[in-house]
């Protein structure tokens, strides 16, 4: 079994999720001409005779409470769904405003809101295309998502490019990825401008999805979405000053940047920040600060702070030593899916570290650190299984998760490969 092994820095890089809403507010279409103004009485007239446009203008002025009406949010909805029953786009958008918001109409109807937004969608209707979207993405069904992503890519919708690029790049709704189609997208999105599209262009040219991997693009993405305020490009810059990844290693500069980051919030940059504090990286050794950024990243329910806590409480390092909040901080990491955590805990249970030897539930945290691929928890999982301790003795079981251990880089499990499954035997 190797030597117990706390990790005492973890900087996640975390791709920020895009978020769309529905529009609160029903759309001012182009059906409205303001050049000519016309009668209110021309305008029930001509709504009451089956005039859509009149119908759609009448709904919005009773939504509005414009002009000499009252603002009605029942009358508003009963023009709309009539406008939108001929198919006016504007009309249908605006009735599925309101029976997505539950505005004039007796309960909120999500389903039959998205009806109304595709109906809209199909004709061009921007807006629509949009609320469609999200509404068949939150309900699974990504082809017809990804179709509407599509349509509204084509005016030069920042947002749906960024979207549609990560059902590119991930083949959601896609027989399989499509990486050229992602990089392209995606590329769309960041020359426009839009800042969030930068840091993924910026993974993009590192991992080398859809373009050759260049981590001198990386770099040119990553400091323009700094400079242009990104808290998550910030991290990433400081992280390649602090490894020295692409530019020469500067710890005060790694600071710099992480400290921005942080500030704005970032609970990945709270933590690195914290972690700079702790071991004097760049910036005096302050163990009282370190614990400041590491709490202020836990409040997110960020598992690597809850970690990097657990830590500081298991050797006393910056904290009174207390093994039961330790272990408690442990456990809320290894909740919220980091592995290291399930691992550290594994570990304490297996040896009997500050907590009584549990082989039953040191096999429960191991596991489940290594389902995330954790490659300590592997090889001592893989361990535990060749050796028959605290669970049956499996030798094939255990050569798989060795193997598994090695091919992310244990050396202690391709020894023990190498010991225990060479040919000879």
């Amino acid at each position: 079994m190797q030597n117990f092994k706390f990790f005492l820095y973890s900087f996640v890089m975390v791709i920020v999720v895009v978020s769309f809403f529905f529009s609160p507010d029903v759309a001012r279409g182009e059906e409205d001409d303001e050049s000519d103004p016309i009668s209110l009485e021309t305008i029930i007239e001509e709504a009451e005779s089956g005039s859509a446009n009149a119908q759609l203008l009448l709904g919005k002025m009773y939504f509005y409470g414009d002009a000499e009406l009252e603002q009605d949010d029942e009358e508003a909805v009963a023009w709309f769904k009539a406008a939108a029953a001929q198919g006016l786009p504007t009309a249908q958008f605006n009735y599925g405003v309101c029976l997505e918001t539950g505005r004039g109409v007796e309960k909120p109807d999500p389903d039959e809101a998205l009806e109304w937004f595709m109906k809209a969608a199909d004709q061009g209707f921007a807006e629509a295309q949009l609320n469609a979207a999200v509404g068949l993405e939150k309900r699974g069904k990504f082809g017809p998502a990804l179709r509407y992503y599509v349509q509204l890519a084509k005016t030069d919708h920042s947002g749906a490019l960024r979207k549609a690029a990560t059902f590119f790049e991930r083949g959601i709704g896609l027989q399989s990825p499509q990486p050229d189609l992602a990089f392209e997208y995606m590329y769309r999105a960041a020359v426009m401008g839009d800042v969030r599209a930068q840091v993924r262009l910026a993974d993009y040219c590192q991992r080398g999805i859809g373009t050759n991997s260049d981590p001198q693009r990386m770099l040119e993405w990553l400091w323009l979405a700094a400079g242009n305020g990104d808290p998550e490009a910030q991290a990433k810059l400081g992280f390649c000053y602090q490894q020295g990844l692409v530019v020469a290693r500067d710890l005060e500069t790694a600071v710099k940047w992480l400290r921005k980051s942080a500030e704005a919030g970032y609970a990945p940059a709270q933590v690195a920040l914290g972690n700079a504090f702790l071991d004097g990286e760049g910036v005096q050794k302050d163990t009282i600060e370190a614990m400041k950024w590491f709490q202020l990243a836990a409040k997110q329910e960020y598992g690597p702070a809850f970690f990097s806590l657990a830590v500081a409480h298991t050797i006393g390092r910056g904290v009174k030593k207390d093994m039961d909040r330790a272990l408690r901080l442990y456990e809320r990491s290894a909740e919220l899916g980091y592995a290291p955590a399930a691992y550290n805990l594994g570990y304490l249970y297996e040896k009997g570290e500050g907590v009584s030897s549990n082989l039953k539930t040191a096999v429960k945290w191991y596991a489940k650190a290594a389902k995330n691929n954790d490659p300590n928890a592997l090889h001592a999982l893989g361990t535990l299984y060749l050796e028959g301790t605290g669970v049956g003795k499996d030798r094939n079981k255990a050569k798989s998760l060795l193997q598994r251990a090695a091919e992310l880089g244990s050396i202690a499990a391709q020894q023990d490969l190498l010991t225990n499954f060479s040919e000879a035997q």
